[in-house]
């Protein structure tokens, strides 16, 4: 298959409708958050202040797009998928059954999603790590510390942390959990 290198880099470079909430801030780009969806002129302007404070106004992807071209789908439904991924990575039967759990997965899940997430929840027995308050954002970093660890090194994997939240220390996570994590979320991917 070939990839058409200038649409995967144009695509690529359009961050402004996945960065990360806590980016706005970090970037001090608060006020702009609302012109990204004005025009295409604004949004890619925008994407450039973005990719410049960053530090990534000139980069270019060469190398591995066959890979990247697949992330892109994933890229996109980062939000859901990092919490789903994070919690259903755990093993833990209570963050799906446990009322108080699922009170809080309301906040963020669809019915359906709920509903697909049941449907693919693994069967274990290991407890809760998490209290049912911190449990959406700890899924969030655990995720995002394993999609850290697995782009370590590679520009795309810059671009990638713009959609991530900002981690001045990722989570530890080794290279079962990293695989495991991944392997999920391009599972959830077509259900969520």
């Amino acid at each position: 298959m070939a990839i058409d290198v200038i649409q995967l880099n144009k695509t690529v470079r359009n961050i402004s409708p996945r960065l990360h909430s806590e980016w706005w801030k970090k970037l001090d780009l608060e006020n702009c958050k609302d012109l990204a969806t004005t025009n295409d002129l604004v949004e890619q302007r925008l994407d450039n202040a973005i990719l410049s404070r960053f530090g990534l106004e000139h980069f270019w992807l060469t190398e591995d797009l066959e890979i990247i071209q697949r992330w892109l789908s994933v890229i996109n439904k980062l939000p859901v998928l990092l919490v789903a991924t994070g919690l259903i990575t755990q093993n833990c039967p209570d963050y799906i059954w446990d009322g108080q759990y699922r009170e809080v997965m309301q906040k963020r899940f669809s019915q359906i999603q709920l509903e697909q997430l049941i449907a693919l929840w693994p069967h274990a027995t290991q407890p809760p790590q998490w209290l049912p308050d911190t449990m959406l954002f700890k899924a969030e970093y655990y995720s995002a510390s394993a999609l850290f660890e697995y782009w370590s090194g590679h520009v795309f994997g810059k671009i990638l942390s713009l959609s991530l939240p900002v981690m001045e220390t990722p989570n530890k996570v080794s290279q079962i959990e990293v695989e495991n994590v991944i392997n999920w979320m391009f599972r959830l991917e077509r259900f969520l």
